[in-house]
């Protein structure tokens, strides 16, 4: 028995007094190998820029990674040393 199928979210929290934002929300796998492909084009090209710099440089030159945020660039900048 899963009591998600059973009762909606808001009756425990409600017993438990918690917040019900984001009990639902489940976390979407996100394909990082067109952003380790952009990154790596920019890093050859501008060796000695920074993570802030790099992220400016993929925002600026990719329309799909408008929303880039910096912690994820330093996620992939790690994962690639």
């Amino acid at each position: 028995m899963k009591l998600q199928e059973d009762y909606p979210v808001r009756l425990p929290c409600e017993f438990t007094d918690s917040p019900c934002a984001g009990r639902r929300h489940k976390s979407v796998a996100r394909g990082e190998a067109n952003l380790r492909r952009a990154v790596e084009q920019v890093v050859r090209r501008f060796p000695p820029y920074g993570s802030p710099r790099v992220a400016y440089r993929v925002r600026r030159e990719r329309a799909n990674f408008k929303a880039l945020d910096s912690e994820r660039l330093r996620r992939v900048l790690t994962e690639m040393d």
